[in-house]
């Protein structure tokens, strides 16, 4: 009986967990966001008062990380911005625990 390691943050099982009972709908979900499982929910500020904040941020993700993921695409990358922010919170995602840490330290 193999067991296979969790990888990632608890935001992040917890979608896996959403997108398998959501079937078909979740499974691009899941695809997505598989090449950076190391997801925290931050503070990317608002569409009114903080533009500069969520500029900075991509910013500073693409001279520490690299390229941006986009996997619908086929863009390989370190780094990903979730489609949606609400009050000014967005996920973030990294393929490393340790490029997460770096950003939390930075941002968060």
């Amino acid at each position: 009986m193999n067991a296979i390691a969790e990888v990632g943050t608890d935001l992040y099982q917890r979608m896996l967990a959403w997108s398998r009972e959501e079937g078909e709908r979740g499974k691009s979900l899941a695809e997505e966001w598989e090449p950076t499982p190391w997801i925290v929910d931050a503070y990317t500020g608002g569409h009114h008062n903080e533009m500069g904040r969520e500029y900075d941020i991509s910013q500073w993700c693409i001279e520490h990380c690299g390229p941006e993921s986009v996997p619908m695409r086929g863009q390989k990358g370190q780094w990903k911005r979730g489609g949606v922010t609400i009050d000014g919170y967005t996920w973030m995602g990294f393929a490393t625990e340790e490029m997460m840490r770096e950003f939390c330290e930075a941002w968060m």
